[in-house]
């Protein structure tokens, strides 16, 4: 009886040997295998990101043109408060209050003309249940630098 145990125990110890040589095998081959596997993300997001700088570098012109759209408005608006504050000068008290009444105006369309700034308008889509994506296609943007401004503010909260 006890040869056969012996039998039993020596079968059982050379199969916990080859089994943990295969784990150990594994191990090595998945330690090899890692860098790689990190090396495959990052250069997939280093594309994702250029893509998106050739994107933006693209769309630059677009906001260069506003922006000097924007600079001519504003120099129309102060053209037009400058002759309003003429008239005003040189007509009746009477007249006077209604121009006074468009310069209010005018400078009120001024104000709602003026653009708020990037984190606002991302943060105010975000708000309405845009998702990232559609936020970033609205506002010629990239869908990092959206999603890093969303949870920047969430994490401000």
């Amino acid at each position: 009886m006890v040869p056969i145990l012996f039998l039993i125990s020596f079968s059982i110890h050379i199969a916990l040997l080859i089994v943990t040589w295969r784990l150990v095998h594994q191990v090595k081959t998945l330690k090899n295998n890692q860098p790689e596997a990190i090396m495959d993300i990052f250069e997939t997001y280093l594309e994702e990101i250029k893509a998106e700088n050739r994107k933006l570098q693209s769309g630059s012109p677009n906001k260069q043109s506003h922006l000097n759209n924007t600079a001519k408005q504003k120099k129309k608006t102060s053209a037009e408060e400058h002759q309003i504050q003429e008239a005003s000068n040189t007509e009746t008290t009477g007249s006077a209050e209604k121009v006074q009444t468009e310069e209010k105006n005018d400078v009120e369309s001024y104000k709602s003309d003026v653009s708020l700034s990037f984190e606002a308008n991302v943060l105010h889509l975000y708000s309405q249940g845009l998702t990232v994506e559609e936020i970033a296609k609205r506002l010629n943007r990239g869908k990092t630098e959206v999603m890093l401004t969303v949870k920047f503010y969430n994490e401000n909260k």
